[in-house]
């Protein structure tokens, strides 16, 4: 972006909501430094949504695919959102209340999965649905770190159909490095405050982690693209 005059830094100002703008005025120091890191923050949400996009993509489809074989394995086929086996059928298409009955205006239950997709509709196939989850719908079926018990649905799925696609690494650390990117894919699609690089480089390495557990070669050619160490790089202070 070109320079800003002192005329347009004050309509940018004056412009942001006061409570947001603080932040980046606190920081900066001066109005033309607060617009910058503004700016710049811009920039770096957008990094941090490219790279939580491609991880997305990779961990959605390697849950999906193990949770295909097993669910096939139990007997069920493939379509394991729509008719799972227990016990996933807990987590994806739990029973609903008795009193509930299907209807036009709700002809799925709220909390199962596949009414949860954002391209719903009554010709979405498998895929449909796969792509339709958000990021936290799949973070969600891992198991807390806390986890001991095999009566846990969650851990039994994560021992007996989910860690082989994650290079069996410890659920802890699938846990964390997932959590930690949904969490700043949240932040950045809000546009807050990213001005914390440790937490940036942090959320760099987690992501590219769990991208290497799931694919090495496609991990190690998105460290290559370095968007999170570039952008750090650029912040102007």
């Amino acid at each position: 972006m070109g320079k800003f005059t002192h005329k347009s830094l004050g309509v940018f100002r004056d412009a942001i909501p006061p409570a947001r703008f603080q932040t980046y005025l606190d920081a900066g120091g001066s109005l033309d430094q607060a617009v910058a890191l503004y700016l710049w923050n811009m920039e770096a949400a957008s990094a941090v949504t490219q790279m939580s996009g491609l991880v997305e993509v990779l961990f959605r489809d390697t849950i999906d695919q193990n949770l295909q074989a097993w669910n096939c394995s139990q007997g069920f086929g493939p379509e394991w959102i729509t008719n799972p086996a227990v016990p996933l059928q807990h987590i994806v298409r739990k029973t609903p209340p008795p009193h509930w009955h299907p209807s036009s205006s709700q002809p799925l239950w709220k909390d199962w999965w596949e009414a949860r997709a954002e391209c719903l509709s009554h010709q979405a196939n498998h895929h449909d649905l796969v792509a339709g989850l958000s990021f936290g719908t799949w973070t969600s079926i891992l198991p807390h770190p806390s986890a001991t018990s095999n009566s846990n649905a969650r851990l039994w799925l994560w021992n007996n159909a989910l860690s082989v696609g994650f290079s069996n690494e410890p659920k802890e650390a699938v846990y964390r490095w997932s959590q930690e990117v949904r969490q700043m894919r949240n932040r950045a699609s809000h546009l807050r405050p990213m001005l914390d690089t440790d937490r940036l480089m942090k959320f760099h390495k987690y992501s590219i982690r769990l991208l290497r557990s799931i694919n090495e070669d496609f991990g190690q050619v998105v460290a290559g693209f370095a968007l999170i160490p570039n952008v750090i790089k650029s912040k102007p202070l």
